[in-house]
């Protein structure tokens, strides 16, 4: 599939999805089923894949720091 977008539209959608994607790590995160955290794993490499593909980055800004500030150990 071929689909033809302005500068204006590859923005816009590079947005949508950078902004999608912090959602769907949180999610892959609680997710406690086996399949359907590879479902969402999945599906945040088909995400990816497409930002490259649309001359964007994923902003290593938006990944979660799980447990930096609060860990475990109380510290």
């Amino acid at each position: 599939m071929q689909v033809n977008l302005d500068e204006t539209e590859v923005s816009a959608v590079l947005e949508a999805l950078n902004y999608y994607l912090p959602n769907l790590r949180d999610e892959i995160y609680k997710t406690e089923n086996y399949d359907m955290r590879e479902s969402l794993k999945a599906q945040e490499a088909a995400i990816k894949s497409v930002i490259a593909k649309l001359g964007g980055s994923v902003a290593e800004s938006e990944v979660q720091d799980i447990g930096a500030k609060n860990p475990p150990w109380g510290g």
